[in-house]
């Protein structure tokens, strides 16, 4: 990939609460790219949004490495803005308006529901107060749920006492259970008959049997690569926000639109719509949840759907 001018637009989040129980309520900073590509004669433009207590280098580590070898996010980013310069290159729009993709409700509290189903953030309190958190869930009768651990539970005893404190009622009305425990046990036949009929999800890596529902952030991954990827996963996917920047959550969109085109039993679910677990900044009117799905309120005729926003915005060379 041949690499001409970079430029940079830093900007800042404050969650409504933490976002998952590995994070904390601080400020969170991300960058939007704008890259030259001298091969296409046009620029892209992608997010660089980075969770360093989830595994990700830190943002300033990014970013410097961008133009030498970049780290595992950075080099994504790249790619999505070749994707996104390639298709303003041939005059290409990278949203389609009329295929709309449901979308479940991300919960990082105890939050008003508003979407037929939701995914709930869980950590080491709510376990301990698990009669609560079931409370709050079947308040809402017509709603399907889905639990994030982020590997919570270490060993298979932890996660079948868990199990054990679940209701029939809130069991009947899971759909997947994600990162339950770490990738190993993930995989092991004894959790997976544990919680049957209820799904497991994993988000730590690429999974190796096909009952797991593999749970994808595309903007974490080169896009082309991904979807080559996915197709050859014989198993269903839920494909997710990077709960970072309205672009990077209309790039989750297009992946999810572009497999739904030619695949959509292979899609399980998608968590698009994480707006809210922010508060309102800079760029919010960009996005609105509608219908329970993801929808830009603005539009251009070629790249992303906020592409003529992108040309507004203030630039500086990384």
């Amino acid at each position: 990939m041949e690499l001409g001018e970079i430029l940079i637009h830093r900007y800042a989040l404050r969650p409504t609460q933490a976002p998952n129980r590995l994070s904390s309520k601080a400020l969170r900073e991300g960058a939007l790219l704008r890259v030259y590509f001298p091969h296409l004669k046009s620029f892209g433009h992608a997010d660089l949004f980075v969770w360093p207590e989830l595994g990700d280098a830190t943002l300033p580590q990014e970013l410097k490495a961008l133009k030498d070898v970049p780290f595992r996010a950075g080099a994504a980013a790249l790619a999505w803005a070749e994707y996104e310069a390639r298709a303003v290159a041939q005059g290409l729009s990278l949203y389609d308006a009329t295929r709309t993709i449901p979308s479940h409700q991300t919960l990082t509290g105890r939050d008003e529901v508003r979407a037929s189903s939701a995914k709930l953030k869980i950590s080491a309190a709510d376990v301990r107060q698990w009669k609560e958190v079931e409370a709050y869930c079947l308040r809402h009768p017509g709603v399907r749920w889905r639990f994030d651990f982020n590997a919570l539970f270490e060993h298979f005893e932890d996660a079948q006492k868990f199990w054990q404190k679940v209701s029939p009622e809130l069991k009947a009305r899971t759909d997947f259970l994600e990162d339950l425990t770490g990738p190993a046990l993930m995989h092991s036949e004894e959790l997976h008959q544990l919680v049957a009929p209820t799904r497991l999800a994993l988000d730590r890596g690429l999974p190796e049997i096909e009952d797991l529902l593999w749970v994808i952030k595309p903007t974490t991954f080169a896009p082309d690569y991904l979807f080559d990827e996915v197709r050859a996963f014989p198993g269903q996917v839920v494909l997710t926000s990077n709960m970072d920047h309205p672009l990077g959550q209309l790039q989750a969109l297009h992946f999810a639109q572009r497999l739904h085109k030619v695949a959509p039993k292979q899609i399980f679910g998608t968590g698009l719509c994480t707006q809210d677990v922010y508060e309102t900044h800079a760029a919010s009117h960009w996005l609105e949840t509608r219908d329970q799905a993801l929808w830009p309120t603005v539009s251009s005729p070629i790249g992303w759907p906020v592409h003529l926003e992108l040309e507004k915005l203030s630039w500086s060379a990384l």
